[in-house]
This record gives C-alpha cells, sequence and structure tokens, in this order.
C-alpha cells in the first residue's frame, strides 16, 4: 500500500471520536490510496482527562502524516495499535507479569531527555533531517552547561525556555520544545516519570510571545548587525544583485531570481511575499492584493502585519517582470514563489544563498567583498531599499506607506536612509 500525500488546506486528516463509550482515532480517508478511513482504538474510556491523553496521540500522528518522509508514517498502522497497550497499561499475551517492589522512577536529565528521544525517533526519519536538527542544531542546543544537567521538572521546563530564548536563533525554539513535549510524554506514558508533562503547551506559548516581539522570520537573523535596520541599497546596487542571482551558474542561486526581483520591487515583508498566489495578481499584472501572510514559526496563514490587507500598484518594470513569468494556463491557487514540488521557500533556505556561512559565500556577502556594494545587508533590507529608491524618485510618502502597509512615524524611524533621500522634501 503506498501513501497518498495530504492536501494542505485539510488541516486535520486525525480526529478524536467515541465508539460505545471508547476512544479512537480516525484518520481521514485521504490519507490512503484506497481512499477508506483507518481507526486507531486506544482503549480508553471517553472521559475529559482521557481526552487529553487522546489529544497528544492524536498530535503524534498529524505529525507522522505530515513528515515530508514518508517512512516515518506506518501506513500499516501497527506502530500506532501498540498505544492501546500503553495508555490502558495491558501486556501482550506474550509478556509474563513480573512482581517488583514499587520504586521511584530514576531521575532523567533534559539532556537524557533528549538522547532517548533521538534514538526512539532515529529510524523514522531520514538522515539528513535527523544529523542537521535533532543531532545537529538541537542537540547543541541542548548541550549548554546551563541546560544539559538540570532535571526534568517544571522548574526545569520554564528555565529551559527561557535560557534558549535568551541565547538562541528564536525561531528554532518553538520548533525544539515541541519535540521536548513529545519526548516527555514519551516519558511520562512508559513510566519513567511521574506527574504531568512540564513542557505541555509550551512551544505554542513561546511562538506568540515571539510574534509580540515583532521578531518573525526575516528579522530573526543573528548573521546580520542589528545596525543595518535603516540602511539601504541604491538603485544601481539593487541592480547589481539582480543581475547576480539572473546570471548565476549555479541553480540553487539562479532559482531565487524571480524572488529577489520581486522583494526589490514591492518591498513586501518576506511573510507576505511567501503567500502570494496568482489569485491575488490581477489580469494584466499592474496590481497585487496582499492579503494573507505566511507565519513560518506556527505553519499558519494570517493577515498581514498590522491586520489590514492593502493593494500595491506594479511600476511598469514589474508589471513588465510579472507578465513574463506568468504561466500560460494560470491555476489562481498557486504560488508565485515556490520551489519544484510547488511548495513555500523557508526562509532559511533563501537566507542561505543570500547571506552563505561558514563553508561557502552567499551572493551578497560575495558581491560586497568584491566591491560591488556598499553593506553586507539581510534580505529584509530590499524592503528599506524599495522604500528610499521610491522617495528619491519622488513619490509622496504617504502613498509609499499606503503600497508597504506602515506608518509615516514608522518610515522615518526605521527604513529611512538619511544617505540616501537628505536632499527628498516630503509635500504632504
Amino acid at each position: 500500500m503506498t501513501r497518498v500525500r495530504v492536501k494542505e488546506e485539510e488541516r486535520q486528516p486525525v480526529t478524536i471520536g467515541s465508539d460505545k463509550g471508547s476512544l479512537r482515532l480516525i484518520i481521514s480517508r485521504t490519507v490512503f490510496d484506497d481512499n477508506k478511513q483507518r481507526y486507531v482504538t486506544l482503549g480508553l474510556r471517553d472521559t475529559p482527562r482521557n481526552r487529553l491523553k487522546a489529544q497528544l496521540r492524536q498530535a503524534e500522528l498529524i505529525l507522522d502524516i505530515d513528515e515530508v518522509d514518508e517512512r516515518v508514517f506506518d501506513v500499516t498502522l501497527e506502530k500506532y495499535k501498540a498505544w492501546k497497550r500503553e495508555l490502558s497499561g495491558r501486556r501482550s499475551a506474550k509478556e509474563k507479569p513480573v512482581t517488583t517492589e514499587r520504586t521511584e522512577p530514576a531521575k532523567i536529565t533534559i539532556l537524557g531527555l533528549w538522547a532517548g528521544w533521538c534514538e526512539y525517533k532515529k529510524p523514522l526519519l531520514g538522515s539528513s533531517i535527523y544529523n542537521m536538527k535533532y543531532e545537529g542544531t538541537y542537540r547543541r542546543l541542548l548541550s549548554r552547561p546551563s541546560i544539559a544537567d538540570l532535571e526534568l521538572s517544571h522548574l526545569s521546563a520554564q528555565i529551559v525556555r527561557d535560557r534558549l530564548l535568551d541565547e538562541s536563533n528564536p525561531t528554532d525554539i518553538p520548533l525544539l520544545l515541541a519535540q521536548l513535549e513529545q519526548a516527555a510524554q514519551r516519558v511520562i506514558t512508559n513510566g519513567q516519570h511521574v506527574g504531568n508533562n512540564p513542557f505541555a503547551g509550551m512551544s505554542k506559548t513561546v511562538a506568540r510571545r515571539i510574534k509580540s516581539r515583532k521578531i518573525n522570520d526575516d528579522e530573526a537573523d543573528d548573521f546580520f548587525n542589528s545596525n543595518s535596520a535603516a540602511i539601504a541599497y541604491t538603485a544601481s546596487e539593487r541592480d547589481t544583485i539582480i543581475e547576480a542571482y539572473r546570471t548565476s551558474n549555479r541553480k540553487c542561486v539562479k532559482q531565487f531570481y524571480p524572488l529577489v526581483f520581486a522583494k526589490f520591487y514591492t518591498g513586501m515583508r518576506w511573510n507576505e511575499i511567501a503567500e502570494l498566489r496568482w489569485k491575488d495578481i490581477n489580469k494584466d499584472c499592474s496590481k497585487i492584493a496582499i492579503r494573507r501572510a505566511y507565519i513560518e514559526i506556527s505553519d499558519t496563514v494570517e493577515l498581514p502585519k498590522n491586520g489590514t490587507t492593502r493593494v500595491f500598484n506594479c511600476s511598469p518594470i514589474l508589471q513588465e517582470f510579472l507578465t513574463g513569468i506568468k504561466p500560460e494556463f494560470v491555476n489562481g491557487e498557486d504560488l508565485l514563489f515556490a520551489d519544484r514540488k510547488g511548495k513555500r521557500w523557508k526562509y532559511g533556505h533563501f537566507g542561505l544563498i543570500w547571506r552563505g556561512d561558514d563553508n561557502k559565500k552567499g551572493i551578497v556577502r560575495s558581491l560586497f567583498e568584491d566591491g560591488c556594494i556598499s553593506f553586507n545587508l539581510p534580505p529584509r533590507n530590499t524592503r528599506h531599499t524599495f522604500v528610499n529608491i521610491a522617495l528619491e524618485s519622488g513619490v509622496p510618502q504617504h502613498i509609499i506607506c499606503a503600497q508597504v502597509g506602515h506608518s509615516i512615524v514608522t518610515e522615518d524611524k526605521s527604513y529611512r536612509d538619511n544617505s540616501i533621500t537628505s536632499d527628498y522634501v516630503i509635500k504632504v
């Protein structure tokens, strides 16, 4: 039996149901190629407390279904049928009852918890994801002396959360906390830890906290100097960067040429341009309706920043460009800027090509070191560049603010580069 990929818009491939007072998970027919529902019986009575247990299993099953690596999801469901025995405390027929004295479970450290979780997840994940994230980024974060030897408890979970937020890239933290929540639930279910899950719900709280601090996907970038906030490229520097993407011999660079062009010529935020679809462009490509924003941290689509939608009027150059990349047969739901599989680009991938890393220089960094541009700025400064070039061209400030979706006060404080626009007089 092969697995059919679940459509993006179907948000709940697994639901919780009750059959004769017993809880079970109902797996949508869209998950399987024979278009039939499947059930995973949990062996729990339908009570509020047991509903919470079922919700944890539901979340774990949904994560498996949504994994890019199809080997993670067990289409035979044998992996999930074992949950009934775990949750009900029953032994299989082959297991012999063992009588032992009641002892307290051994203490589990945060790093020990992670080591056990990695061992459990390793056969279920692709080697690249496992090595890069689980044994790479996440283990490095949890191996810090201030975190590694803490014993699993509600207090230590709060300490882990706060220290990670203080010392790490914020975009990694909600994802890591979600994994720690699953790891903690596993040791609780297996009787290795007594009490409630200390990481329960923490990842969602942190995602909201990060959002309230206005650290989003294209701003949480510790590779760049924070003093770059109000610096912009000139028009010639902008064109130099765009041309470097267009003429690159590397496919991984050239594929981002349309996205870089659009960011420079619209000033759109990353989460807005990542969710842009052809249904948001009018027929002659002269207007763009900016109505949604994709929040990568929480994998959700929301209203743009400030909760308002807007219409962007394209310049003749941008209009010609959009017309040139427009497919002959347009599907309105298709993303304007997507990978070869039609999926959204991840900001980390885009940023890596832009800035580079320890092993390879990025496009912008190379141009800067070669003296072709004046600054090595992050991708978010494409927005600053659009604003300043528009001001320099004589576009009234109130029109620019309406186009990019911020106030005049914000523009003067955070986006205006006086080295470019010092001679421009606001006429509104």
